[in-house]
């Protein structure tokens, strides 16, 4: 977000939001200083792997896990499913994938892959942190297709191209609502 600010949340006056978090845990809003505090604490307990699988459900945590993720350069495996095959195609290709989960009911052996809990940790936030900067050449993901003609297949994602392509999606949500964000 090189040159800018965030958007203003209009509708609690309480500072800046993330984009889109309005709907935050339990209907609070989220500020980019209390997001970016998740992010260090989750990406601290991050245990040490070259690739993780988020099973996160709730979407907070699931974007938290993503950004500490990035921020740990880990990079995340997005299957289009669990199933047991799906997992042993993943752990072929990544023998070192953690499991990522964020209920109790989901901390379940998923064949004997390692999992780890994202919990968040109520710390203060205090004053306002810098944004970190990710190179946009960093492989953040790998989405998979279907797999309905085989094995699913890598789509590789790099920051770059996710910072662009969101960036083109606000803007063309912008200018349907004539130039108004």
């Amino acid at each position: 977000m090189e040159g800018r600010e965030w958007p203003a949340c209009r509708k609690c006056e309480r500072g800046v939001l993330v984009p889109l978090s309005d709907y935050g845990r339990d209907g609070a809003p989220i500020s980019v200083a209390r997001f970016l505090v998740d992010v260090d604490s989750v990406a601290a307990r991050l245990p040490s792997t070259a690739h993780a699988l988020n099973a996160c459900s709730d979407r907070y945590q699931f974007a938290v896990s993503l950004a500490a993720c990035v921020q740990r350069g880990i990079v995340t495996l997005l299957p289009p499913a669990r199933t047991p095959g799906v997992i042993a195609h993943l752990r072929a290709e990544a023998p070192d994938l953690v499991l990522l989960v964020d209920r109790e009911e989901e901390a379940q052996p998923s064949d004997g892959l390692p999992m780890h809990r994202v919990e968040l940790v109520e710390r203060e936030v205090a004053g306002i942190q810098a944004i970190p900067e990710s190179p946009g050449s960093q492989l953040v993901a790998r989405m998979y297709s279907s797999g309905s003609t085989g094995q699913p297949q890598p789509q590789p994602k790099l920051w770059g191209s996710l910072v662009r392509n969101a960036a083109a999606q606000v803007q063309r949500l912008i200018d349907r609502k004539g130039g108004r964000p």
